[in-house]
């Protein structure tokens, strides 16, 4: 068991490894490049490059260089080693999603969503308090700041289905003969810390746990692959979407009744979002105390504890643990 964690562990490690190292040699590339242009008079290759490096195409650099070494780079690396030194369980038929269960997952996702960004935020704010540093989401201000097509594109698209395919099924199907929980909460705890991002860990945690959930019951990538991307449309683009236009609401225009006409959306995606979250909580609340979320072992399955035991002494694991650490505190203080 703790051999098989620490094969996985250490390709996880080796993805980070890649994905930073490509990411400083793109961007190593990208700069030589426009300093060659400005070298040697190549104006239109200079004004080009520094579009996309310093100006106005900032964040669909940003985004498509992540997009490069993660999903081009990182992933199918670390996935063919994976499968090359590991075997896979084959995915049986699970069981299939009723619409009455659909209609409920959504708000249990969006209760998730937020109860897991609140706790992210206010972790950093305690270690703001204590080190006197004001930290703020660079994402988030990143998601804001960029265009409409660009967000769908990188965020509400290509990261939901190659993070699904990734951490769902393959890390699930290659951690199941060792045990079906154990499976759904190493999905959980890897995608957590592969966002290298303090303000998302508890959000991602959740989320990851709860995708892994679905998938690991119906043993269908789509239901998962749709959720998340309900899930970063909504947080990713809506939320802050929302809670710009409403920072930029002036009272003196509200007390005299003059409201710019995006005002009225925003309000009301906020009341009926809110509305979702309530229910979502109670719906989780019902959903464990039923066991909705329980999973069954098989009785040839090493116990749960074992399993835990096994997670946290894999030197593979806790070197993956200790480096997306290192980055996420690296992120926060940069």
């Amino acid at each position: 068991m703790r051999n098989r964690l620490t094969v996985i562990g250490a390709f996880l490690l080796l993805y980070i490894v890649l994905v930073n190292l490509s990411a400083y040699l793109l961007f190593f590339l990208i700069n030589t490049a426009y300093d060659l242009c400005v070298a040697n008079g190549l104006t239109g290759g200079a004004e080009l490059i520094g579009y996309y490096t310093q100006g106005g195409g900032f964040i669909l650099y940003v985004l498509a260089l992540n997009a490069i070494t993660q999903y081009l780079i990182g992933m199918p690396v670390a996935a063919y080693f994976m499968k090359k030194f590991l075997s896979a369980e084959p995915a049986e038929e699970g069981s299939r999603v009723s619409v009455a269960d659909a209609v409920m997952i959504v708000p249990i996702v969006f209760f998730l969503m937020i109860a897991g960004s609140v706790l992210g935020s206010l972790t950093a704010g305690i270690l703001g308090n204590l080190t006197g540093e004001n930290f703020t989401n660079s994402t988030v201000e990143m998601l804001v700041s960029g265009t409409l097509p660009v967000t769908i594109l990188f965020v509400v698209i290509i990261a939901p289905i190659a993070e699904e395919l990734f951490f769902r099924r393959l890390l699930i199907d290659l951690v199941r003969p060792i045990g079906r929980r154990g499976a759904v909460m190493l999905s959980g705890v890897c995608f957590a810390l592969f966002h290298q991002n303090l303000f998302q860990f508890f959000y991602t945690l959740f989320l990851g746990i709860v995708l892994a959930l679905i998938y690991e019951k119906t043993r269908r990538i789509r239901y998962t692959i749709l959720i998340h991307i309900l899930v970063n449309f909504v947080g990713g683009l809506i939320l802050p979407w929302s809670a710009e236009v409403l920072e930029t609401l002036d009272p003196d225009a509200l007390a005299a009744g003059i409201l710019p006409p995006e005002i009225l959306p925003a309000l009301l995606f906020f009341a009926a979002f809110f509305l979702l979250v309530i229910v979502g909580m109670v719906l989780t609340v019902i959903w464990i105390a039923r066991g909705r979320m329980r999973l069954e072992e098989r009785p040839e399955t090493p116990s749960y504890r074992d399993f835990r035991r096994a997670f946290i002494t894999s030197p593979g694991m806790l070197l993956y643990m200790i480096v997306c650490i290192g980055f996420a505190v690296f992120n926060l203080f940069g």
